[in-house]
């Protein structure tokens, strides 16, 4: 999973506009990389999650 998010970050198009990292589009890449590979090296099923906890007062402004 490291690897895919560390490609995805330096290889996709993973930024908004303000120049922010955009989790909304690296977590789909990420997802479908691991589970791709699972699947094909490991015949195994892997499902990434992602967990986003609550802003606390004051962030994100």
């Amino acid at each position: 999973m490291t690897y895919f998010i560390l490609k995805g970050i330096k290889e996709e198009p993973i930024r908004n506009q303000g120049g922010h990292m955009d989790m909304e589009k690296l977590y789909p890449y990420v997802k479908q990389n691991v589970e791709r590979i699972a699947r094909k090296l490991y015949n195994n099923e892997q499902t990434p999650q992602l967990w986003i906890g609550k802003q606390k007062s004051g962030e994100g402004k």
